[in-house]
């Protein structure tokens, strides 16, 4: 029991550190900061590991467990995934926005309507959303709901079989919230981009 209860206290420790070491990189984070994120005492930190490579060690292993858990509920499912029919709002005026949606598109999912949001005033008032916010993030259509940016991503993901692979990755909690902040901040840099080809054009 003492045991399992150390062991849990570790993985909590560890997974508390995950944006902490994806924002300011290893070496530049502290004992003391990893203490203060965890919500504990810098000498409890070393109750439970020796120094900051012991931590990294338990947060890899806990993301593979994750992974693994995760990637073992998809095989062990043998219910058939009802359709997502879904309706993808996209920036085509943005050159890699459309580089990577064409890739998508040439799987030719039924189950995927592709509609392009540059100068499209429908897309507006189906979406609710204005240019600014189309133009700045993917966003999907399904069962009535919108969705954007890094979970429109996801359904993407999911109902094209063979991107599905990033769907059971990405989707993982942890890694979801990396994948989240870093897609905020390109998109940003590719609207802005975006937004002033579209002036010189």
């Amino acid at each position: 029991m003492i045991k399992e209860k150390k062991k849990i206290k570790r993985e909590n420790i560890a997974k508390s550190c995950l944006e902490l070491f994806s924002t300011n990189g290893f070496h530049n984070v502290t004992v003391s900061e990893i203490a203060k994120t965890a919500g504990i005492g810098k000498g409890t930190i070393y109750e439970y590991f020796s120094n900051k490579e012991d931590i990294v060690l338990e947060l890899m292993e806990c993301l593979q467990n994750e992974y693994d858990k995760k990637l073992m509920e998809l095989q062990s499912d043998e219910k058939v995934d009802a359709k997502l029919f879904i309706k993808v709002y996209f920036n085509n005026s943005c050159k890699i926005c459309k580089a990577e949606i064409d890739l998508y598109k040439k799987e030719k999912i039924d189950d995927i309507n592709w509609v392009d949001i540059t100068n499209n005033n429908q897309a507006n008032i189906e979406t609710k959303k204005n240019s600014k916010e189309l133009l700045r993030r993917l966003h999907v259509e399904n069962n009535g709901e919108i969705f954007s940016g890094a979970k429109a991503f996801l359904l993407v993901w999911k109902n094209i079989p063979k991107y599905k692979f990033l769907y059971s990755i990405f989707s993982l909690p942890i890694i979801f919230q990396i994948f989240s902040v870093g897609y905020e901040i390109i998109a940003f840099f590719l609207y802005l981009k975006n937004k002033k080809q579209l002036k010189t054009n």
